[in-house]
């Protein structure tokens, strides 16, 4: 198996696996990548019985993703931290399938629109959120975000 495809899979897996944002029963609204298809009126992929889809669907979410990207950018300022926390996680995956998969110029472009001092400003603001800055601590921009000296591994 290629390595790219497998990458932007496994990235693809854990936004669609994972209850990103704590306890999502406690909360009456849907979080993660749910949340966002039902608010941009997109189709949620079935992943069973079409194997190949998540990665068909990783692919055109990198294409598009000046509205993925302002979309995540818009829930930072939410006053609910399950969104400020799943937009955060979103971002990193994102950033990963841009970087695995976009043109030189569109990966140009991506990092000339990343809300790189937004999130300074979030992290800085909301040092409880730091878990979920890992995922980009592993990108590109992951020197905007060392680890806090003292705060637990993720």
């Amino acid at each position: 198996m290629n390595a790219k495809p497998f990458l932007i899979f496994l990235m693809l897996a854990l936004c669609l696996g994972c209850p990103l944002a704590g306890n999502a029963q406690a909360s009456q609204i849907p979080v993660g990548y749910d949340w966002m298809v039902q608010q941009n009126g997109g189709e949620k992929p079935d992943i069973t019985s079409h194997p190949h889809k998540p990665i068909e669907y990783a692919l055109q979410w990198a294409r598009t993703w000046e509205k993925s990207l302002a979309f995540f950018t818009s829930e930072l300022d939410s006053s609910e931290p399950a969104r400020v926390k799943t937009s955060i996680w979103c971002m990193a995956m994102l950033v990963i399938m841009v970087e695995q998969t976009a043109t030189t110029e569109a990966k140009a472009q991506f990092e000339k629109a990343f809300p790189l001092e937004k999130l300074k400003q979030v992290r800085a603001a909301h040092p409880e959120y730091e878990m979920w800055f890992s995922g980009l601590r592993n990108s590109k921009f992951g020197a905007a975000f060392p680890p806090r000296k003292g705060a637990a591994a993720p």
